[in-house]
């Protein structure tokens, strides 16, 4: 039988898994409308984690409608809730192609590094409590975001010729910042398109979600796995006929 002072044990264990699964914040951010050089659409996807954000941008124009470089994703900036603190460890991920006349693509190795290395591109700003991202700086810009190509980009000119390489399909950025926590928000999104950059366009927010992170998940299966053995356990029905119905223990043989 378990004493009241291990039920409250297993109590509090159990409090402590479930106050160590923080949600992280996921949130969506679209852009629609056009420029000087047609049509413009874009996606970003926040991914916000205590020290971190992940955000992840799409260029949502299908690939035959792409014609510039002006349609393509330059740079993105938001607003959090708090102070952003310090700018750590960054990364980035995404498929660097040369697009030749005619639009067709040649893959190319690396990463859109100019995001987020200001000595090479525009990298990572803070103003205040506003972050910028943008590949736009230090020479020709390069590395701008492209949709997915499917095929190529049969009606691209020269614009997007000569500022390969360019980013073929979603570009993911993944930035430490020592003052963001999992309860951080994110507001006033703006995407900029082309090299100017020529069109900047404000961003509308889909949704916002909560999403538990899978540390998180591990963290509370361990707990759980830990006080599982000392779980009140059920009598077996054996067990419960050595007891008279008075309450007082009797042998199996005078039951």
């Amino acid at each position: 039988m378990r004493t009241p002072a291990t039920l409250v044990g297993l109590l509090g264990a159990v409090c402590m898994c479930a106050l160590a699964v923080q949600p992280a914040q996921a949130d969506v951010w679209t852009a629609s409308g056009s420029g000087p050089n047609g049509a413009l659409d874009a996606q970003a996807n926040f991914t916000i984690s205590n020290g971190q954000i992940q955000v992840t941008i799409t260029n949502l124009l299908n690939a035959a409608t792409i014609i510039s470089i002006g349609q393509a994703v330059s740079d993105i900036s938001f607003t959090l809730s708090n102070a952003p603190g310090t700018v750590g460890n960054a990364t980035a991920a995404g498929q660097l192609v040369d697009v030749a006349s005619g639009g067709g693509v040649t893959d190319v190795s690396g990463t859109p590094t100019r995001w987020i290395n200001s000595s090479i591109g525009g990298g990572i700003t803070e103003s205040h409590d506003t972050i910028t991202l943008e590949a736009i700086g230090h020479g020709s810009p390069t590395e701008l975001i492209l949709p997915s190509d499917g095929s190529g980009y049969a009606h691209a000119n020269a614009s997007i010729t000569g500022h390969s390489p360019s980013i073929d399909g979603p570009a993911t950025f993944t930035v430490d910042l020592s003052g963001v926590t999992s309860s951080t928000t994110i507001s006033s999104v703006q995407f900029s398109f082309g090299t100017g950059p020529d069109t900047y366009l404000a961003g509308t927010e889909t949704s916002g979600t909560p999403v538990p992170e899978p540390a998180s998940f591990v963290l509370l299966a361990t707990g759980l796995a830990a006080i599982w053995p000392l779980r009140p356990r059920r009598w077996s029905s054996s067990a419960a006929r050595r007891f008279a119905d008075d309450g007082r223990p009797r042998s199996i043989a005078s039951a």
